[in-house]
Protein backbone atom coordinates (compact mmCIF):
# COMPACT_ATOMS: atom_id res chain seq x y z
CA UNK A 1 0.00 0.00 0.00
CA UNK A 2 2.86 2.36 0.83
CA UNK A 3 4.36 1.82 -2.64
CA UNK A 4 1.01 2.62 -4.23
CA UNK A 5 0.82 5.92 -2.31
CA UNK A 6 4.36 6.81 -3.39
CA UNK A 7 3.58 5.97 -7.02
CA UNK A 8 0.45 8.11 -6.93
CA UNK A 9 2.37 11.02 -5.38
CA UNK A 10 5.12 10.83 -8.01
CA UNK A 11 2.58 10.62 -10.82
CA UNK A 12 0.74 13.61 -9.37
CA UNK A 13 3.93 15.67 -9.34
CA UNK A 14 4.69 14.73 -12.92
CA UNK A 15 1.22 15.71 -14.05
CA UNK A 16 1.06 18.90 -11.99
CA UNK A 17 4.42 20.24 -13.12
CA UNK A 18 4.82 23.95 -12.42
CA UNK A 19 1.12 24.66 -12.26
CA UNK A 20 0.89 23.62 -8.61
CA UNK A 21 3.52 26.08 -7.38
CA UNK A 22 2.47 29.63 -6.57
CA UNK A 23 4.29 32.30 -8.58
CA UNK A 24 7.75 32.95 -7.28
CA UNK A 25 7.62 29.95 -4.94
CA UNK A 26 9.85 27.07 -6.06
CA UNK A 27 7.92 24.69 -3.85
CA UNK A 28 9.53 21.74 -2.08
CA UNK A 29 12.05 21.12 -4.87
CA UNK A 30 14.33 24.08 -4.29
CA UNK A 31 17.26 22.14 -2.81
CA UNK A 32 19.91 23.26 -5.26
CA UNK A 33 22.86 25.60 -4.79
CA UNK A 34 21.93 28.09 -7.49
CA UNK A 35 20.51 31.58 -7.02
CA UNK A 36 16.93 32.43 -7.85
CA UNK A 37 16.43 35.39 -10.18
CA UNK A 38 13.50 37.60 -11.06
CA UNK A 39 12.51 38.18 -14.68
CA UNK A 40 14.25 41.59 -14.57
CA UNK A 41 17.46 40.03 -13.25
CA UNK A 42 17.30 37.27 -15.87
CA UNK A 43 16.80 39.81 -18.64
CA UNK A 44 19.79 41.81 -17.39
CA UNK A 45 21.97 38.68 -17.40
CA UNK A 46 20.85 37.93 -20.96
CA UNK A 47 21.64 41.49 -22.06
CA UNK A 48 25.12 41.39 -20.48
CA UNK A 49 26.26 38.35 -22.47
CA UNK A 50 23.88 36.96 -25.08
CA UNK A 51 26.53 34.50 -26.34
CA UNK A 52 27.35 32.75 -23.08
CA UNK A 53 23.95 32.95 -21.36
CA UNK A 54 21.52 30.24 -22.40
CA UNK A 55 17.84 30.27 -21.45
CA UNK A 56 16.83 26.69 -20.76
CA UNK A 57 13.06 26.15 -20.88
CA UNK A 58 12.22 22.86 -19.16
CA UNK A 59 8.50 22.84 -19.99
CA UNK A 60 6.89 20.42 -22.41
CA UNK A 61 7.36 20.91 -26.16
CA UNK A 62 3.68 21.90 -26.44
CA UNK A 63 4.08 24.60 -23.79
CA UNK A 64 7.24 25.81 -25.51
CA UNK A 65 5.50 25.95 -28.90
CA UNK A 66 2.68 28.05 -27.41
CA UNK A 67 5.19 30.73 -26.41
CA UNK A 68 8.69 31.02 -25.01
CA UNK A 69 11.49 33.41 -24.14
CA UNK A 70 13.18 34.40 -27.43
CA UNK A 71 16.25 32.25 -28.09
CA UNK A 72 15.39 29.70 -25.39
CA UNK A 73 16.36 26.05 -25.71
CA UNK A 74 13.67 23.51 -24.82
CA UNK A 75 14.52 20.38 -22.79
CA UNK A 76 11.49 18.80 -21.09
CA UNK A 77 12.55 17.96 -17.52
CA UNK A 78 10.18 14.97 -17.45
CA UNK A 79 11.40 13.53 -20.75
CA UNK A 80 13.24 10.23 -20.36
CA UNK A 81 16.36 11.55 -22.10
CA UNK A 82 16.56 14.81 -20.08
CA UNK A 83 19.77 13.83 -18.30
CA UNK A 84 21.36 12.69 -21.56
CA UNK A 85 20.49 16.04 -23.12
CA UNK A 86 22.03 17.86 -20.15
CA UNK A 87 25.29 15.94 -20.46
CA UNK A 88 25.65 17.33 -23.98
CA UNK A 89 25.55 20.95 -22.76
CA UNK A 90 28.64 23.05 -22.07
CA UNK A 91 29.02 23.26 -18.29
CA UNK A 92 31.08 26.47 -18.60
CA UNK A 93 28.18 28.51 -20.00
CA UNK A 94 25.63 30.33 -17.87
CA UNK A 95 22.09 28.94 -17.83
CA UNK A 96 18.84 30.59 -16.82
CA UNK A 97 16.47 27.68 -16.18
CA UNK A 98 12.72 28.18 -16.16
CA UNK A 99 9.42 26.39 -16.48
CA UNK A 100 5.91 27.76 -16.13
CA UNK A 101 6.12 29.06 -12.57
CA UNK A 102 9.11 27.49 -10.77
CA UNK A 103 8.65 23.87 -9.72
CA UNK A 104 10.10 22.02 -12.72
CA UNK A 105 12.97 24.49 -13.06
CA UNK A 106 13.99 23.75 -9.46
CA UNK A 107 14.05 20.03 -10.30
CA UNK A 108 16.12 20.71 -13.41
CA UNK A 109 18.55 22.99 -11.56
CA UNK A 110 19.05 20.35 -8.86
CA UNK A 111 19.85 17.78 -11.54
CA UNK A 112 22.25 20.22 -13.22
CA UNK A 113 24.04 20.69 -9.88
CA UNK A 114 24.43 16.92 -9.62
CA UNK A 115 26.01 16.89 -13.09
CA UNK A 116 28.55 19.59 -12.29
CA UNK A 117 27.02 22.72 -13.79
CA UNK A 118 28.22 25.79 -11.89
CA UNK A 119 26.65 28.87 -13.55
CA UNK A 120 22.92 28.30 -13.26
CA UNK A 121 20.14 30.67 -12.27
CA UNK A 122 16.60 29.54 -11.47
CA UNK A 123 13.91 31.88 -12.79
CA UNK A 124 11.46 31.20 -9.97
CA UNK A 125 8.68 33.29 -11.47
CA UNK A 126 8.98 31.16 -14.60
CA UNK A 127 7.53 31.89 -17.99
CA UNK A 128 4.41 33.35 -16.38
CA UNK A 129 6.52 35.89 -14.52
CA UNK A 130 8.37 36.75 -17.74
CA UNK A 131 5.08 37.38 -19.54
CA UNK A 132 3.59 39.28 -16.58
CA UNK A 133 6.63 41.58 -16.64
CA UNK A 134 5.80 42.46 -20.25
CA UNK A 135 9.00 41.02 -21.74
CA UNK A 136 9.04 39.75 -25.33
CA UNK A 137 7.97 36.22 -26.22
CA UNK A 138 8.41 34.08 -29.31
CA UNK A 139 6.11 31.44 -30.81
Amino acid sequence: MRILHLAVAVAGLALAGCAAAPRGDPGPFSAHPFPHVTPAEARALMAEDSVHVIVLDVRTPAEFAAGHVPGAVNLDVFCTDFEDELTGLDRQLTYIVHCKAGRRSALAAARMADLGFVNVYDLTAGYEGWVDAGYPVAN
